[in-house]
């Protein structure tokens, strides 16, 4: 989690300087969709309990936790788009696999040991600040 979180304020904090060494200044406006997207990482950890279901051989499994956020980015984020904005519709784009995290949890516990109380402040993090961003970006 805590690497997750350093990577998080890394790019944060860099990418702006990053994107004015690297590219011309008429991309200066893509280093803020960087910071919307690096939400993504933030929810990481969770993501990898999805590899740990795999690794099981039980494909249905898997298949079963992806239903949430295919929903989530198939049917909800083209709504939130239409009644919002595209900085919106990216932010909320990367918390679609938010829904997918109980049954990622329930699948993989036969293989790690997951704690709600250890496990659930990054949840939080992650939507707080996709909170942040949306009302201050």
């Amino acid at each position: 989690d805590a690497v997750a979180i350093a990577l998080f304020l890394g790019i944060i904090l860099l990418v702006d300087f990053a994107f004015s060494l690297l590219y011309p200044k008429n991309y200066g406006q893509v280093a803020v969709y960087v910071k919307f997207l690096s939400i993504i990482i933030l929810l990481l950890p969770y993501r990898l309990l999805n590899s740990v279901i795999l690794a099981e051989g039980k494909s249905q499994n898997f298949m079963k936790a992806l239903i949430g956020p295919v929903i989530m980015m198939v049917i909800v984020t083209p709504i939130i788009y239409y009644f919002s904005d595209v900085r919106t519709a990216i932010i909320f784009s990367t918390l679609a696999y938010i829904p997918s995290i109980p049954m990622s949890w329930y699948y993989s516990q036969k293989f790690v040991k997951l704690t709600m109380i250890r496990e659930l402040p990054m949840l939080g993090i992650s939507i707080l600040a996709a909170l942040i961003m949306i009302f201050t970006a």
